[in-house]
């Protein structure tokens, strides 16, 4: 064997064994908290972070929480098929908050990991599924934010600061502040995604398809959040309201209790907790 093979070979593998080490600390700190499912419910709650809350909370009443910071319509839609494919599903609970038709959510989603769940036919191309399922998971260098993943692990380990400070225990000036920032991000578009529309609407379809049923669900906002966003709503739910679908609307439940809310538009864990009991008790019980 020549030198030049030898050296060739030897950078290779040595290159074999970094990429190896990075998709570890990828895989284990981004990738497999999001892929862990419990297959054995009938009944699934999909929604992006304003699900976390409710954590596993609902498997006391007998649902699963697949939510995760972050889905937009088209990662729901893959993990719908999945469900579909590999569990006993037989009811969805499907968030239809009023930010969920937002552009925003077009980059600011899940879609690197949601391949995972994906099959052949959700992409334009061979070359599209080969990129999506195995480059850009197994090259971690090669997706932004494996990437990000890799520089934060490898940033110096920060003290913990003060306790997290709660919604209630904000003044009524840095609430309208903390609100009008979110309020900006979610809605800075006037249009609904065309793409995440159409991602909602196959979702509908898979559901009749499946004899699967579909229950709309909004979260809990806060009175600064519902007074913020005022006729700014994507209406999400008005989409499943056309076709007939049940659609629970718990967005004032608890606009007058401070004490439940994290920030303006999610709920902390007591909230979550107690939430669950009422999502099950007015939308999931049968």
């Amino acid at each position: 064997m020549n030198k030049f093979l030898q050296n060739t070979i030897i950078f290779f593998g040595i290159l074999a064994i970094i990429n190896a080490y990075f998709f570890y600390i990828v895989y284990e700190n981004y990738f497999v908290q999001y892929e862990r499912i419990d297959k054995n419910y009938t009944t699934y709650l999909l929604s992006d972070s304003h699900g976390l809350p409710i954590a596993k909370y609902s498997e006391k009443y007998d649902f699963y929480n697949f939510s995760a910071a972050s889905d937009s319509y088209v990662d729901m839609r893959r993990k719908l098929q999945y469900l579909i494919d590999n569990s006993k599903i037989q009811r969805l609970i499907l968030t239809v908050d009023e930010h969920n038709l937002s552009q925003y959510r077009n980059y600011s989603n899940n879609i690197d990991r949601s391949n995972y769940f994906a099959t052949v036919d959700d992409y334009n191309s061979i070359f599209d599924y080969i990129t999506g399922q195995y480059i850009e998971r197994y090259i971690p260098l090669i997706n932004p934010k494996s990437r990000d993943i890799i520089k934060i692990y490898f940033q110096p380990r920060r003290t913990a600061s003060g306790p997290t400070v709660l919604w209630n225990e904000f003044d009524a000036n840095e609430k309208e502040a903390f609100t009008q920032q979110r309020i900006d991000k979610q809605f800075t578009n006037s249009g609904r995604s065309q793409l995440q529309l159409e991602a909602l609407r196959e979702i509908i379809n898979i559901c009749n398809q499946n004899n699967i049923e579909l229950i709309g669900l909004k979260y809990p906002l806060t009175k600064e959040y519902l007074n913020g966003i005022k006729d700014s709503s994507f209406r999400a739910d008005s989409i499943l309201i056309s076709k007939k679908i049940k659609v629970c609307d718990f967005s004032t439940l608890y606009e007058n209790q401070d004490s439940l809310f994290a920030n303006q538009d999610h709920l902390n864990e007591r909230g979550g907790q107690l939430f669950t009991e009422v999502l099950f008790e007015k939308c999931v019980k049968e």
